[in-house]
């Protein structure tokens, strides 16, 4: 967003509500949608390593089966938990992202949104 942007929303009496639908939220719409995109990866990591410790099932309790040698799977399986990890990583990831684009789209079309706000005024000549 250009620095006089918001000077410029002030000059022509945008309200509030114009100044954040208009202006800063698809500011910061590219900012939302890549820390989404982190934050459902690292919500994965974190399942994943919350079953390490005390649970009977799951990909945690698996691969700590492994490491520790109690019933342990063969490393085929263990080679396959770890490609599963990651299949499920991009496409959370994937569908993290893909979901606030689509919340987000009408503000990531175009950087240049503000504009239709100075069009709009009552003191616009059109």
């Amino acid at each position: 967003m250009p620095a006089n942007w918001p000077a410029t929303f002030r000059v022509v009496r945008a309200t509030r509500w114009q100044m954040l639908t208009r202006l800063r939220m698809p500011g910061a719409a590219r900012s939302i949608v890549a820390r989404v995109r982190a934050s459902a990866g690292f919500a994965l990591i974190g399942a994943i390593v919350a079953k390490y410790d005390g649970a009977q099932e799951g990909l945690g309790a698996v691969i700590t089966q492994h490491v520790r040698g109690i019933h342990a799977p063969p490393a085929d399986t263990l080679f396959g938990l770890v490609v599963v990890c990651s299949l499920l990583g991009v496409l959370v990831t994937w569908g993290a992202s893909a979901l606030t684009r689509l919340a987000l789209l009408h503000w990531l079309v175009n950087e240049a949104v503000a504009l239709p706000v100075l069009a709009t005024t009552p003191n616009s000549r059109s």
